[in-house]
């Protein structure tokens, strides 16, 4: 069993860490004219950085700690902070009526 754990703990930690690179990356090197949301690549490179924090805190608690149940929660925890910065442009795009 807990070589399932690390194993899942590790292929989130790299998933997750690549995502947030490309989202930081995207943000600072992918600016395009006249894109349809302005922000939107701008705000997932910020919050990427918050998750990269979040990922190392991840770190520390399963590998430094070898609590790996609790690493895999706080990896799921920085995909709250990409879910709730999407749920905050549906919101924003239905209350000006681009749906």
């Amino acid at each position: 069993m807990i070589f399932i754990q690390k194993l899942l703990y590790y292929c989130l930690l790299f998933g997750t860490t690549l995502l947030s690179i490309f989202y930081i990356y995207t943000a600072i090197f992918k600016r395009h004219e006249g894109e349809n949301v302005p922000y939107m690549k701008e705000v997932f490179g910020i919050v990427s950085l918050f998750v990269l924090v979040v990922l190392y805190k991840a770190y520390q608690t399963g590998e430094l700690q070898e609590r790996y149940t609790a690493g895999i929660g706080f990896i799921v925890l920085s995909w709250l902070c990409w879910g709730l910065v999407l749920l905050g442009y549906v919101i924003l795009a239905k209350y000006q009526g681009r749906f």
